[in-house]
């Protein structure tokens, strides 16, 4: 789930993914974009693959399906940036 609220710094509209803030692009491809996530609390830097469910192939999204009904989640921990 995302969401969006004012950021205290620069006064400007953020982006929420969960507990992330999501930051600047770090990359386009064919499915979707790579953002920049900053943990609120721990301020760890991660990368979040953002994706366009209508590029996927069908096989694809019955995984994610899959993944969504057994774990009540949306979002998958691959690995933080370094």
């Amino acid at each position: 789930m995302s969401s969006s609220g004012k950021d205290a710094n620069s006064g400007h509209y953020a982006n929420y993914v969960g507990p992330y803030r999501l930051e600047k692009t770090l990359g386009k491809g064919q499915t979707g974009l790579v953002k920049l996530g900053l943990h609120c609390v721990t301020g760890q830097k991660v990368a979040i693959k953002i994706v366009n469910r209508e590029k996927l192939s069908e096989s694809v999204l019955m995984k994610v399906r899959l993944f969504h009904l057994q774990t009540g989640r949306n979002m998958i921990h691959l690995s933080a940036c370094r």
